[in-house]
This record gives C-alpha cells, sequence and structure tokens, in this order.
C-alpha cells in the first residue's frame, strides 16, 4: 500500500517482498528518502517499521533472497551493505544456518555502511556443531556495524550444552561477548567473559567455573587464548577446590571434524582425595614393622596418608587433535605439593598420544618424588606398544636407625600380562629381637596373574653385620638358591611361600661378648616347613675355652614368637670340662629369648686314658638364657639303665667360668652291677663289690685351669681285691682332684675284716690317691692272734700291669692263736712271736716271699725256707 509517492519522501505500507507465501520481508511501514541530484535519484535514508526479514547462511554466504537484488546483478562480488541510513523499530529475523536457526529483534538506526546501532535479541531453540548441541540459546544486547562488520556486545547464554560422543555438557553456560564478525559473518574476533553452572566429562565434574576467551578467525582456523579463572572440580576421587587453566591456540572445523592445538597450563588449589583412596599404608607399617624397612614405612606413613589431604598441583601442556582424529599432548612440567610434605615433579617432557588401543606415552616419563621424611626417589616410565617399561632409584633413606637405598630396579611388562622386574637394595634395619646392618639384596622376579615371585635362580645375599638377641654376626656372604626348582619366595592371593637352599652355610661372630661360628655343609629354609640343616657345627668361646657342639642334622619350624625343632646325632663338649658328649638326640625351642634343649646323649671321658666309661645321659635339659648355659639330668649305666648320678652344669660363655655339681645317691654294687661297668681302673683291683656308695662332687673350671673336688663314703662294703677278700670296708674319701682321683693324706679305711692268706679283723687303714692311678698307703693295722699285724707304708701303682708288694708286720703274735684255725698235722709251735711278713700280689693270686717270725725271749723261733703259698 503506497502512502505517499513525492520528490523525496515515498510512504509504504504492509509491504511484502518475495513469495507471499514465504516472503523475504515483510513491513508495516516504510519510508524512503530519496536524494535528488545530477546523476539521478539515490536511496538515502530508510525508516521502517514491524519489519520481518528472513535471510539464509550456506557456505559462507549470507542471502536474504530478493533482497540480494539491491546488489548489481551483474556483479560477481558477494553482497554487500548498502550505502544507507536506516531507523528500525520493532524488527524481526528468522536465519537458518548449517547450525540452526537463529531468530532476532532489533531496534537501530544508523548508516548501514558506517555506523548503525541497534539493541539486538537472538533466540535459537537449539544450534548444533559436530556432535554437540546447544538448547534455549540467547543474546541480548547490542549490535553495531562498523564498515558493514557486524559487532556484537552482550550476553550470550544457554540452558545446556550437550556432546554425546564425547559425554561432555555444560549447565547454563554464559558468554559476555565482545564479537566482531565479518561483513558475511564468516570470520570473527573477539573476546568473552564465560561462566557456567556445571560442566560435565566423563568421570569429571566442574562446577561454577568462569573465565575468559578470546577469538580470532573462522570456521576453518579460530586463534583462542582460553584463561579458566575459577572452578570447583570433582572428579571420584578427587576434589579441587580452584582449578585455574590457561590455553593459547587454533580451532578448525572441516567436513564435521574438528581441529584442536592448545597450549597452556592449568593449576589446583585445594585439592583432596576422598578419604580412603591412600589405602594400605598402616597394613604395611604392621606387616614391616620387624623387618629392616620398618622404621622407614614408620617414618613416611603419616607424610603418605595425609599426601591426598590437602595439596597444590601444576602441569603446563601442549595439546592437539587433527582433522584424521589423531590425537595427542605433551606434559612440559608437572609438579604436586601437599600439605603433609609430598612433593612429586615431573622432569623433561612427557608425551602422549592416542592409538586404537588408548592412549600411550609417546617419550618417556620421569618423575622425582621428594619432602621431609621422605625418600629422595625417581622413576622413570616409557612405553613401547603395550610394554611398559621403567626404572625405580631410591636415595639413601633413614629413619630410626634404618637405612634403605635402591640404585635401580628396573621393570617391564604390559597390563593384564606378566611384569618383570630386576634390581638392588641395601638396607639397615630391625629384625625380631636384632638389628641387621649392610644387607645387600637382589630384587630379581616377576608378576603375573596375581602372583608375585622372587628369585627363580642362584642369589648372593650379603651383609656387614647381623644381631638377632645377643647373637651379633660380623659380614657374611650366602648364596640362596631355588627349592625344587621353584622361585624362592612367591605371594598367592595374599598367602607368601618361601624356601631357599644354602649350600656351605658358615658365619662367624659373637653371642653376647663370647665368641661364636657356625657353619653348615647345607640348610633348606622354608617358611611353611621350617628349616632342616645337616653336618651343622657350633662352637662357641675362645679357642682355650671353646664350647663346641655338632649335629648330624638340625632341624626347626617357627610359629608365633617360638621356634622349636630336633637335633641328631649330635656330639661336643662344654668349655673346658674334661667331659665329651656324643650320640645326643632330643628337641630344642627357643622363645622369649631363650633356648632350651630336651635331649639323650653319652658322656665320655676327654682324658687320653679314660677313667670312666661312657655314660647314658636320658634326661638332659640344656637352656642357653643372657649368654649362659645351664644343665640338669641324670647320668645312667647304659648296660643296666642303673642311675649313677644327679649332675647340674653351669657355663658362662662370656667369661668361660662354669661348674658341674654330681650326686651320688646310694649307688648299690651287687651282681648286676659291678664298678668295672663305671671304670677300667678298677680292672684287676677289686672284684665281687657288694654295698652302697653315696658322694657327691662339684667340678669348678675358667678360660685357663679345671678343679674338681668331692667325696666318696661307703659303709659296710664287701669286694675281692688282689690281697684277697675284704668285708665291711668303711670309707669317707675327699678328693682334693676328683677328676683326677687325688687326695689329701690321712684318708681313713675301716675293715672288718681282710684275708691276704692270714685273717685279719677289724683292720684300720690310712691312705691317700695319688696321681696316675697311683695309692699311698700311710699306715695299716689290725688285731692279729693277740697281737697286731701292721702294714707297712708303700705306694701301690694300679695304673700298669706289674706285681704289687706290701709287707706286713707281725707284733707280739700268740703263735698257738694264730694256728689254731689250721689243720697243720704233727706240727705244733707255742710261743709270742714278732716278724715280717713280705707279700706278693699278681693275676694269679698273692704269696709270701721269705719272711720270718722271731719268738720273744722265752720261746723259740720258726723260719721258713723257700716259699709258703696260700690260695683263698
Amino acid at each position: 500500500k503506497i502512502d505517499t509517492v513525492g520528490f523525496r519522501t515515498q510512504r509504504i505500507r504492509d509491504l511484502v517482498i518475495g513469495d507471499p507465501a514465504r516472503p523475504d520481508l515483510t513491513a508495516k511501514l516504510v519510508e524512503i528518502d530519496v536524494a535528488l541530484n545530477f546523476s539521478g535519484a539515490n536511496l538515502r535514508d530508510v525508516r521502517a517499521d514491524g519489519v520481518v526479514l528472513r535471510g539464509k547462511y550456506a557456505d559462507g554466504t549470507l542471502s536474504f533472497g530478493e533482497l540480494d537484488k539491491f546488489a548489481d546483478p551483474q556483479s560477481k562480488e558477494p553482497f554487500e551493505w548498502p550505502d544507507i541510513a536506516v531507523n528500525i523499530t520493532n524488527a524481526k529475523a528468522r536465519i537458518d544456518t548449517p547450525w540452526g536457526v537463529v531468530g532476532a529483534g532489533l531496534n537501530g538506526s544508523g548508516l548501514l555502511r558506517n555506523r548503525f546501532t541497534a539493541n539486538l535479541a537472538l533466540r535459537s531453540p537449539r544450534l548444533a556443531l559436530a556432535d554437540c548441541t546447544a538448547a534455549d540459546v540467547k543474546f541480548d544486547g547490542k549490535l553495531i556495524l562498523e564498515w558493514r562488520a557486524p559487532h556484537l556486545i552482550g550476553p550470550i547464554s544457554s540452558s545446556g550444552v550437550a556432546c554425546p560422543a564425547s559425554a561432555f555438557a555444560v549447565t547454563m553456560p554464559r558468554v559476555d561477548a565482545d564479537l566482531k564478525l565479518s561483513e558475511r559473518l564468516g570470520a570473527w574476533k573477539g573476546q568473552m567473559a564465560f561462566t557456567a553452572k556445571a560442566l560435565n566429562m566423563p568421570k569429571v565434574r566442574l562446577n561454577d567455573f568462569g573465565g575468559t576467551i578470546s577469538v580470532d578467525g573462522s570456521a576453518k582456523r579460530t586463534n583462542f587464548m582460553l584463561a579458566l579463572a575459577k572452578g570447583a572440580l570433582r572428579s571420584a576421587p578427587l576434589t579441587v577446590g580452584r582449578l585455574a587453566v590457561n590455553a593459547k591456540g587454533y580451532a578448525g572445523l572441516a567436513n564435521g571434524q574438528i581441529a584442536l592445538s592448545a597450549t597452556g597450563g592449568a593449576n589446583i588449589i585445594g585439592g583432596a582425595f576422598d578419604r580412603g583412596t591412600i589405602t594400605g599404608v598402616r597394613d604395611i607399617v604392621a606387616q614391616t614393622s620387624n623387618t629392616p624397612v620398618g622404621p622407614l614405612f614408620a617414618q613416611m606413613a603419616p607424610v603418605l596418608e595425609r599426601a591426598g589431604d590437602q595439596f597444590t598441583a601444576s602441569l603446563d601442556y601442549d595439546a592437539y587433535q587433527d582433522f584424521q582424529n589423531r590425537r595427542g599432548a605433551n606434559i612440559e612440567a608437572f609438579a604436586f605439593t601437599s600439605a603433609s610434605g609430598v612433593q612429586l615433579r615431573q622432569n623433561g617432557r612427557l608425551a602422549l598420544i592416542s592409538t586404537p588401543a588408548g592412549w600411550q606415552l609417546n617419550a618417556p616419563a620421569r618423575l622425582a618424588l621428594s619432602g621431609k621424611n621422605l625418600p629422595s626417589a625417581s622413576l622413570t616410565l616409557a612405553q613401547s606398544g603395550r610394554r611398559w617399561l621403567g626404572n625405580l632409584a631410591i636415595a639413601p633413606y633413614a629413619a630410626g636407625g634404618a637405612s634403605l637405598a635402591l640404585s635401580k630396579l628396573a621393570f617391564d611388562g604390559m597390563p593384564g600380562g606378566t611384569w618383570q622386574f630386576n634390581g638392588q637394595a641395601l638396607m639397615s634395619g630391625p629384625l625380631p629381637g636384632g638389628f641387621v646392618s649392610g644387607l645387600n639384596v637382589p630384587i630379581t622376579g616377576r608378576y603375573n596373574a596375581g602372583t608375585f615371585s622372587l628369585y627363580d635362580n642362584c642369589q648372593n645375599v650379603r651383609f656387614d653385620a647381623l644381631r638377632v638377641s645377643r647373637l651379633a654376626l660380623r659380614g657374611q656372604s650366602l648364596r640362596l638358591c631355588p627349592d625344587a626348582g621353584s622361585p624362592m619366595l612367591m605371594v598367592r592371593n595374599g598367602n607368601a611361600t618361601f624356601a631357599s637352599n644354602v649350600a656351605g652355610f658358615s658365619a662367624m661372630g659373637n653371642l653376647g661378648s663370647t665368641p661364636v661360628a657356625a657353619r653348615s655343609a647345607q640348610i633348606r629354609f622354608s617358611l611353611s616347613e621350617g628349616f632342616a640343616a645337616r653336618d651343622v657345627v657350633v662352637e662357641l668361646g675362645q679357642a682355650d675355652a671353646l664350647t663346641k657342639f655338632s649335629m648330624a642334622t638340625l632341624n626347626g619350624s617357627f610359629g608365633k614368637g617360638v621356634a622349636t625343632g630336633t637335633l641328631a646325632n649330635g656330639a661336643g663338649q662344654i668349655g673346658n670340662i674334661p667331659l665329651l658328649m656324643d650320640e645326643a638326640v632330643g628337641n630344642w625351642r627357643f622363645a622369649n629369648q631363650i633356648l632350651t634343649l630336651d635331649a639323650r646323649l653319652r658322656v665320655l671321658d676327654a682324658a687320653q686314658i679314660d677313667r670312666f666309661k661312657p655314660m647314658l645321659v636320658p634326661d638332659l635339659l640344656l637352656t642357653l638364657e643372657n649368654n649362659v648355659i645351664t644343665a640338669i639330668g641324670h647320668v645312667a649305666e647304659p648296660t643296666t639303665g642303673t642311675r649313677i648320678s644327679d649332675v647340674d652344669i653351669r657355663h658362662d660363655l662370656g667369661t668361660a667360668i662354669g661348674r658341674a655339681l654330681l650326686a651320688v645317691d646310694g649307688l648299690r654294687f651287687d651282681k648286676r652291677l659291678q664298678p668295672e661297668l663305671l671304670t677300667p681302673l678298677v680292672l684287676g683291683v677289686v672284684a665281687n663289690v657288694d654295698g652302697t656308695v653315696s658322694g657327691d662332687g662339684r667340678i669348678d673350671w675358667d678360660g685357663e685351669n679345671v678343679r674338681s673336688t668331692g667325696t666318696v663314703s661307703t659303709r659296710g662294703m664287701n669286694l675281692a681285691a688282689a690281697f684277697g677278700p675284704v668285708e665291711g670296708l668303711s670309707t669317707e674319701i675327699a678328693f682334693t682332684d676328683l677328676l683326677g682321683l687325688e687326695t689329701a693324706p690321712g684318708q681313713i679305711a675301716t675293715i672288718a675284716s681282710v684275708n691276704p692268706g692270714i685273717p685279719a679283723f677289724d683292720g684300720k687303714i690310712s691312705y691317700r690317691l695319688l696321681p696316675n692311678q697311683q695309692v699311698a698307703i700311710e699306715s695299716g693295722r689290725w688285731p692279729f692272734a693277740g697281737g697286731e699285724l701292721v702294714l707297712d707304708p708303700t705306694v701301690l701303682d694300679f695304673g700298669v700291669e706289674a706285681e704289687r708288694r706290701l709287707t706286713f708286720r707281725v707284733i707280739g703274735v700268740d703263735a698257738e692263736k694264730l694256728l689254731a684255725g689250721y689243720d697243720f698235722q704233727n706240727l705244733r709251735v707255742t710261743g709270742v712271736f714278732d716278724g715280717v711278713l713280705p707279700m706278693v700280689f699278681n693275676q694269679d693270686g698273692g704269696r709270701i716271699v721269705g719272711g720270718a717270725l722271731v719268738s720273744r725271749p722265752g720261746g723259740g723261733e720258726v723260719s721258713y725256707l723257700g716259699e709258703l703259698a696260700y690260695k683263698d
């Protein structure tokens, strides 16, 4: 409808341009001012109200249908804004784009080619780019045409952006834009401040974040600078109070594919891991408390447990994705600092690339750990296909007297496959009841399908010093070998097994202040079965007072705080005790720092010539506590099983001082038990002994000397001696050297009767036992046929086989009484006689050699020419 047509102003109502069914433009009122000049009429001003415009953006070109005819139809140039002044009120527009429909509302005025300013409102229910969509998109701001180029100023918002393919979503994003577009909307430049309620990515949520971004480019390539100034991140098990990210790079779109390149950094402030994320630290401390690394883990544990409570972190990165969907990233620097003191940093560049199998390292990662109460450690990781390779090193680290150094632990393997590792550790630290220093341990093994194994081959393990309780060993080297072809250590489903063989074991050290040495031809050790050693030798003390034990086999097993086992075919000697032990068999137990042995063994004389025969100790109870050996038991004669004596031994290994107590209580000699079963010294001396012996003895020794004393007594003993039968022998012998069978002078024996050929009754002998099985007869007297029979002093040597001579003196003997008991036919002697009777004794009996009886005044003399022999 034309209201007015004039030379200057034309007014039109209800204008429709284009297809009436789908017009490109409609307007309620349009006023056009025309300028007339010598060149003709030119359009100068347009005023419009209630305008509705329809447009389309495709292939980089903006078209408004029939309105495009305002351009020169012959021109190949794309659309240009006309050089007119426009005043528009209540204008609306719909523009179809590849990304969605955009609706606009506009009120503005100005020159289209120079300075047009309008209030602009944009709305789109849905915009899509690649696999991402934005819903309820809004813009309320200003549109300024500066030399035909649109300039948008104001906030752009959406109820949400979602990218299902990448599980990316933004809730309530808002962008405060200051964006300049090209005349044909194919390029843009400007900056925007953005905020959002939340951003969701796989397993990650960013809340209440905001920042700025500047862009300069087109759909093919847009350079950008991004700064995320705030944002709270939640990604199980991580929470970040404030996340700051900056990036500089470009993004492009071609054939529905996005390319992206960004370089920048990220900072985490107030980071924290969920409680329970760092687990197992206390279990490790408990499980290693009595191992060399126990104090180290105990010192590290509080720091590691709290490492995730509060921390900061930063990294510099360079990431990309190209149009072929190839992706990669370089981490130029990474640093992690915990309030607990943990510091973790990356040295050098870490390169990641995306492959069909997933992300993998394209350059080695080098991480370094440090911090208060932590070791300085470095870890290098590299990847080749699915295979990982690495190396771990720990600088010398000490705590609570323990130390650890790991110069190199190399490992390689594949996730879900077999991992192998090899290295060497040097450590010092506590053991149950002790300490080890300078322990050099190889670490070589593998992990596969939940099974951890160590040592398929023989390994050398060395230490500088080892102390367990009072036992201290000097530097040793052990060669441990697998048992039955299986790895020495295996851990499967939380259960650990360990078995190893040690050949040619040898160790030297001290037990308290006492030197100790141990050897074994072969030791097999197993956590489940204990140990079995053969040909074991243990030596305690100084060379001049050595306590030595040897065992053909020594077996043992370990329980909670206790070790038990058996030994067989043992032999040895305690200190300077002149007693030997052999054929030992029994049970041992070690608990509360006390070693106990319950055994059966033989005791032998250590002298070159046996003073007693081997005896049996069926119930020896030996203990080793605080460097002191104690032993109690009883000694039995092995043939008859007769209990001979009780024994109580104490020996201090530190001072080499000890003692043995012997007690004989009512030992009965009869037809079943004779002294020759106990000692060879009585052979040819006494026989047919019938009587009881009691007594006690004490043997004392130190590093230089052995002393022994004791007493032995008998009452009413009967026996057969070389010089004749003896009845009613009673004596108490006080030994000054019990082992040497020596006494002081003046030992007294009373004899009810003795018959060296002529019976004598109620005698008394004073004697002394001398070394080397000699007996000194000091005196002997018997009432004899109304007079006395006196034995002259002499020394009898029972250490050699020879004739023994005794000289008896007859004093005041009544010859008639003397011969009254003999049937000498045709012989009658009277008178009182004195005389000498020399006697010789050997294995065949005794005889009087020479001799004479001389009558006293008033009598006669009887002489014997030759020999008078007697028997019985």
